[in-house]
Formats: structure tokens, sequence, C-alpha cells
């Protein structure tokens, strides 16, 4: 570990305090779906993420470049629009 990697985490981390810091649409993405709730997330998402899993990965400093975090944040509004649209119209792209 390097002062650059831990440089990065202290970045990352700050990003996600952000992110779940906005509670007005983070509350839906603190936790990983659960298997019951909804139950057949899991069977639609084959890439589950949320921010306390990417908090945890950036706490472990297992994001060596932005890129690795960028996509996991990507991934969960992937996510949410792959889940949603069509079964809850409204929801902003």
């Amino acid at each position: 570990m390097n002062l650059l990697q831990v440089g990065l985490a202290n970045v990352l981390e700050r990003i996600v305090d952000t992110l779940r810091d906005n509670t007005e649409v983070s509350y839906l993405f603190l936790k990983p779906a659960s298997k019951k709730e909804p139950p057949d997330y899991l069977d639609i998402i084959a890439h589950p993420m949320d921010l306390s899993t990417i908090r945890d990965k950036v706490r472990r400093m297992e994001y060596k470049d932005r890129n690795n975090f960028r996509h996991d944040v990507w991934q969960i509004a992937f996510n949410a629009h792959k889940y949603n649209d069509g079964r809850n119209p409204g929801i902003p792209p």
C-alpha cells in the first residue's frame, strides 16, 4: 500500500459519503437488495451493486484507479433502470 492508494481511497470514500448523504435517492441503494424484497431482482440483475458494497471495496482498497470505482457507481444506475424501466415508468434517465 502506498500513499497514492491511500489518497485515492480517501477521495473515493468522500465521494461515497456524498452519494449516501443524498438521502432523497440514496436510501434505495444503501444496502444490497435482499432475496425477499424484491423477490425477482436477482433473476433480472446479473451484477448487483450498492453503496455499502462500494464503501467496503474502498476501505479494502480494492479500487486501484477511478475507472473501476466509476463502473461500480454506473452499475447501480444501470441496474436501477434495467429492473425498473417498464414496471415503474417515470424514473428519470
